[in-house]
C-alpha cells in the first residue's frame, strides 16, 4: 500500500462516489454512524478494518483502524464537523502510519462529506472527499468505491 507523504500536493479536484442503496435512508443514515453496525462493513475488504472509535457529535473523533502487521499501525484519524442527522455527515480525514521504532507519518488533512437522499423506497448516498493529494487519488478512490459496495452489500442482506 502507497502511503501518502505530508508533502503531498493536494488536488483542487474532489473525489465523488454515488450510489443508490437499497435501504431506507434511516438503515443507511445507521450504517454510517452507529459502530456497531460500521464495524460489519466498513472498509475495502471484510478483514480490513480491526479498530474503531466513533463518537458522534461535532468535535467528536472517528479513528479506523486497519490491518497491518506487528510493526505498523496503519489508521484513519478524524473529527466530525458536520453532522446533519438523516441528510449530511462531514468529518476530517487524515492517514496515520505508525512503526514499531516510533516513525509516524501523517497525510494532510482532508474532509468527506456525505449525503443521504431519499430515492423512493432506497436511498442515494453521495460521498465527496475534499483535498485528497495527486498521488493517494487512485488508492483513495477504489478504497471509497469497494467501501461503497461492502455497505451496499450489507444493507442487502439485513
Amino acid at each position: 500500500m502507497n502511503h501518502p507523504s505530508t508533502s503531498a500536493k493536494l488536488t483542487d479536484k474532489p473525489l465523488v462516489v454515488e450510489e443508490v442503496l437499497k435501504a431506507s435512508i434511516e438503515r443507511v443514515y445507521n450504517a454510517w454512524t452507529r459502530p456497531e453496525i460500521l464495524r460489519k462493513w466498513f472498509g475495502p475488504t471484510e478483514a480490513a478494518l480491526v479498530g474503531l472509535e466513533v463518537d458522534l457529535r461535532i468535535g467528536g473523533h472517528i479513528v479506523f483502524e486497519f490491518s497491518s502487521d506487528e510493526h505498523v499501525r496503519n489508521a484513519v484519524e478524524g473529527r466530525y464537523l458536520e453532522i446533519e442527522p438523516l441528510k449530511r455527515l462531514t468529518f476530517s480525514w487524515c492517514h496515520v502510519v505508525e512503526t514499531c521504532d516510533g516513525r509516524t507519518n501523517r497525510s494532510p488533512e482532508s474532509r468527506v462529506v456525505i449525503t443521504f437522499e431519499v430515492d423512493g423506497p432506497h436511498t442515494k448516498i453521495r460521498l465527496v472527499h475534499h483535498g485528497v493529494s495527486d498521488a493517494g487519488r487512485e488508492t483513495v478512490g477504489e478504497g471509497w468505491a469497494s467501501t461503497i459496495e461492502r455497505c451496499a452489500a450489507y444493507l442487502a442482506e439485513e
